[in-house]
């Protein structure tokens, strides 16, 4: 009768183990962070009058990024353009849409090498962040889809060595001040991950 109640009572803690041990959730490993490049500009200023900003990414002495401002005289309208412009190379894509705008993320927005909605991936593009537009009474107006953006992410994708690497430059649009901010730019370690615009 002893030998019973061992028995039962080793088997009624054998369950009782077994229901406690499949009860338990497992434990998500930690996604690590992905490993980032980070180039500080500093706050670069791109203003009519100071020479562009010239971005080499990967230090392969081919330029990735030119921000710069261009003059354009229009005589049909009568009117002056100084259009603060970003250009990309033949390896540095960027999204843009049918409205030829550069896509704006927040920090945090994740920043990938497959794309997003209504945006095509482009590479050798030269796009308007914003623009000062003098007509011939001297009356100024400014315009453009970054204007008055404060610290928003312009992401882009790199292809070297064979793959695509995912990156974003920080840039505000200070019409206020007439000028451009670059102040940073991260990009992606390991190639063909998702990242996060800012981080």
């Amino acid at each position: 009768m002893n030998q019973g109640k061992t028995i039962a009572l080793i088997l009624l803690t054998a369950v009782f183990a077994l229901t406690v041990l499949s009860c338990r959730k497992p434990v998500a490993e930690p996604v690590p962070e992905p490993t980032m490049t980070y180039i500080q500009f500093g706050d670069r200023i791109i203003q009519y009058g100071i020479a562009p900003l010239v971005i080499d990414v990967n230090g392969d002495q081919v330029t990735d990024f030119v921000f710069g401002v261009t003059l354009v005289g229009d005589p049909i309208r009568k009117e002056d353009r100084r259009e603060y412009r970003v250009s990309s190379g033949v390896d540095t894509y960027v999204p843009v849409n049918a409205q030829e705008q550069l896509l704006r993320l927040h920090a945090g927005d994740p920043v990938t090498v497959t794309g997003y909605p209504d945006y095509n991936w482009w590479p050798v593009t030269s796009s308007v962040l914003m623009q000062r537009v003098e007509n011939a009474a001297g009356v100024i107006r400014w315009e453009g889809w970054w204007m008055g953006t404060q610290k928003r992410y312009l992401p882009f994708r790199l292809f070297t060595a064979n793959n695509w690497y995912a990156g974003w430059i920080e840039i505000t649009a200070n019409p206020a001040h007439g000028c451009v901010v670059v102040h940073r730019l991260g990009i992606s370690k390991t190639p063909g991950i998702s990242i996060q615009a800012g981080r």
